[in-house]
Parts: structure tokens; sequence; C-alpha cells
């Protein structure tokens, strides 16, 4: 288990704060995104491209689909989104959009992407149908 130390001069969370410091600074630690247990892994297809039927969270719509399945392709090759914004081209804040599902990519920007985050040619086809079913 992880010590969580009180910002009351380096004490022990249980000096100053009690169970509600401990309680608190693992709640922090949760909405910024550090996970206090072991999460399990999630499939993927054996294509690589993670799916919404693969997914717990699941996609509910081809835009969260497609964005979610670039997310998964960038994030496998290991590279940023600083480094995919400069590998293609595109601005952060674009691919950003774009993986996020706030913006749908251009035909150009989803071949751009496709290359940069290395997809086979299937992954690719897969999100060109579903950036078909948004237009």
């Amino acid at each position: 288990m992880t010590k969580v130390r009180a910002h009351w001069r380096n004490a022990p969370a249980t000096a100053k704060g009690g169970a509600a410091g401990v309680v608190l600074a693992a709640a922090v630690a949760v909405w910024i995104g550090f996970s206090l247990a072991d999460d399990p892994p999630t499939p993927s297809s054996p294509d690589g491209v993670t799916t919404a039927s693969t997914t717990s969270a699941q996609p509910s719509t081809p835009a969260t689909q497609l964005a979610h399945a670039l997310r998964s392709g960038r994030t496998r090759l290991g590279i940023s989104t600083r480094e995919a914004a400069r590998r293609s081209g595109l601005s952060r804040a674009r691919v950003s959009e774009i993986e996020r599902g706030v913006e749908s990519p251009t035909a150009p920007e989803l071949d751009t992407l496709s290359r940069v985050y290395e997809l086979t040619m299937d992954e690719w086809a897969t999100l060109v149908t579903m950036r078909q079913e948004i237009s």
C-alpha cells in the first residue's frame, strides 16, 4: 500500500487529519488519474483495434468509437499527442480534438494519422467505415 503524507511538515496522515486525511488523499489521487488498485488490461480485437464491444466503457456512437480507436492506436505505439502532432503535421490541439471525439477527422487527416499510428490496412478500412457513418 502506498503511504500518503499529510501536507503539514511531512507528519503522518493520521497525526493531523486522521482517517479523513487518508480518504481525502485517496479521493484526490483517483480524481487526478492515479489508480489505487491494479486495473485489468483492456482487451482488444485480434487486429489490434480496440472497439466498443471490447471495452468496459463502450463508446456509443460512431464518432466516439472512431476517436477511441485512434487513441488506442496512438497509445499502442507509445507516442504522445505532441509527438503524433509533430509526425502528422497537425496541431496538437487538433489531434486531441479528434481523439476525444470533439471533432471528426477529415479524410486526409484520417489517412495521415493512420500512417503515423502504423495501422494495418484492415484497421484503416474500419476507421474509414466509422468515419462514413458519422458523415
